[in-house]
């Protein structure tokens, strides 16, 4: 690591993971920890003063940067916890398997190079009956930020210790085998407001200006018919849009308004390479009958449809492009 890594970064990583709202999150997170625990991208150790004593026994704070640690040695004289340090980074944690009770991670999935082979690991060293205890920041349900995240994440990873703006938190920490059984109501209610409320109320101001023969398309997906264990919040807005696609299709048909919808299955996007490492990548598409991912070109023309007078004698219907998949819709 160059002068910058070891000697400014720290500083700044410092401050921004300090502030106040940042705090009050991890003073909700932290405390949950029991016995002894895996911190992960410990950093500065700014984690340290919301630990409990009576119920952490110790403390592995698994921290590669040089510098970090040094800047912890302010927190770790505080500390009411003991704490032993690994200087390995998460892709190599030099523990025993089933020997921890809790890991942590606050603001650290965002940075780890091999994020797959770190979780691999942390699973291997938490007890069966163990916790992962998680605060990140990631990927955002709403379009416009995700389309601008996966912008600026090049250059920010650049001088932001390798830091994404953009990966799918929670999806990547279930595909490493855990299961997510707390999820902040946040984000449930963020999804809900960007992918339900946003079709209703642009409906709501369009009608006005809406005449006998204009239709209305929504975007839907395949996740609304056959579901999605990771993405479940994404999931249930997708079946609400159905629902709304239906109700407003129904609500519309005598003024002669049509209402229908595209449930597009893996398409191939510029945001497929951005959000994801090279293996998934690699396999993307391959769960459809047709063993690939859609082109938008191929997608395209549904919409085209439903927008055309060929479509004339269709209403609340859902048109399905995705690679041959049977739904029972």
């Amino acid at each position: 690591m160059g002068f910058y890594d070891e000697r400014i970064l720290p500083h700044l990583i410092d401050y921004s993971c300090s502030v106040g709202q940042v705090m009050k999150l991890r003073s909700q997170v932290v405390p949950k920890a029991n016995g002894t625990v895996l911190e992960v991208g410990m950093g500065s150790g700014i984690n340290l003063e919301f630990y409990n004593p009576d119920t952490v026994s110790l403390v592995y704070g698994l921290e590669p940067s040089e510098g970090m640690r040094r800047k912890a040695q302010a927190n770790l004289a505080k500390s009411s916890v003991a704490v032993e340090w690994l200087d390995l980074p998460g892709e190599q944690i030099p523990l025993s398997d089933n020997s921890v009770d809790t890991v942590l991670l606050t603001f650290t999935l965002c940075t780890i190079p091999d994020w797959r082979a770190a979780l691999d690991q942390m699973k291997r060293v938490l007890k069966p009956d163990g916790e992962l205890l998680f605060l990140e920041h990631g990927e955002s349900p709403d379009e416009g930020v995700c389309k601008w995240q996966h912008r600026i994440t090049p250059g920010w990873k650049k001088i932001a210790g390798g830091c994404h703006l953009n990966r799918p938190i929670a999806e990547l920490i279930r595909e490493a085998g855990f299961e997510i059984t707390e999820l902040e109501n946040d984000q449930l209610e963020r999804t809900f407001r960007t992918n339900v409320f946003s079709h209703f109320y642009l409906t709501k101001a369009a009608l006005p200006h809406l005449h006998e023969g204009d239709t209305i398309i929504s975007t839907s997906s395949i996740n609304a018919f056959k579901g999605n264990p990771t993405l479940l919040d994404y999931t249930a807005t997708k079946g609400a849009v159905q629902a709304l696609v239906r109700s407003f299709a129904t609500a519309l048909i005598s003024k002669g308004i049509r209402v229908n919808a595209v449930a597009p299955g893996p398409i191939w996007t510029p945001l497929i390479p951005a959000s994801f490492d090279e293996e998934k990548v690699a396999k993307f598409g391959g769960q459809v009958p047709m063993n690939r991912a859609g082109q938008p070109c191929e997608v395209a023309p549904a919409y085209v449809y439903l927008a055309s007078a060929d479509s004339s004698y269709v209403s609340g219907q859902t048109l399905h492009v995705n690679g041959g998949v049977i739904l029972n819709t």
